[in-house]
């Protein structure tokens, strides 16, 4: 299982958050559109409840932008929104 960062993985199961935003994505719509590429590219959606959705990959369907670690493979950098690390008393 993963829990969701910005690039799809093409794990067997993804859990994602729809009504907070979630590090590091940017927003609630991006994890929104994450679920979307998801369900059009082989998952299907199993559980959800509270804003969290549980996908499970039913097709082998190639995922646009998918990245599967292996032994040899090179870490995915993730960009950090830029109000992560900000003060939250300053705004």
């Amino acid at each position: 299982m993963v829990i969701a960062d910005r690039t799809p993985r093409g794990a067997d199961w993804v859990l994602l958050r729809t009504n907070d935003r979630t590090f590091p994505f940017a927003s609630t719509d991006e994890q929104r559109q994450r679920i979307d590429l998801l369900l059009a590219h082989g998952y299907t959606e199993v559980w959800h409840r509270d804003g969290t959705v549980l996908l499970h990959r039913t097709t082998p369907t190639p995922v646009p932008g998918a990245h599967r670690p292996g032994p040899d493979s090179t870490p995915v950098r993730e960009a950090v929104p830029e109000d992560v690390g900000a003060n939250l008393l300053l705004r």
